[in-house]
């Protein structure tokens, strides 16, 4: 049987995370909205507190002004996954003890 990897996500990780601009025509998400999010996540981390999974997955970004290009949707997601799954391992270790 494989052993499950486990992922750790750090405030520091979450402050120093950069995302790349999206394909030119592209719009992406709002600057200011996945900036917001991730230092209300690093804060909390920092503080000790449980960020919950079906947070990170349920939230939801605007695109940016009409002619500007915010961060990459992808690169964004990405991040976003990794961050669910660290989020559930912690929540299923803080259950069991």
């Amino acid at each position: 049987m494989a052993k499950k990897r486990i992922t750790t996500i750090t405030a520091a990780d979450v402050r120093a995370t950069t995302f790349g601009k999206p394909p030119v025509g592209q719009q992406g998400y709002r600057h200011e909205d996945v900036d917001n999010f991730l230092e209300m996540i690093a804060d909390r981390l920092e503080s000790g507190l449980l960020v919950s999974p079906k947070e990170v997955q349920g939230v939801t970004f605007r695109r940016p002004p009409m002619f500007q290009r915010g961060y990459n949707c992808d690169d964004v997601d990405e991040f976003l996954d990794r961050l669910s799954l660290a989020a559930q391992q912690e929540l299923q270790r803080r259950e069991r003890g």
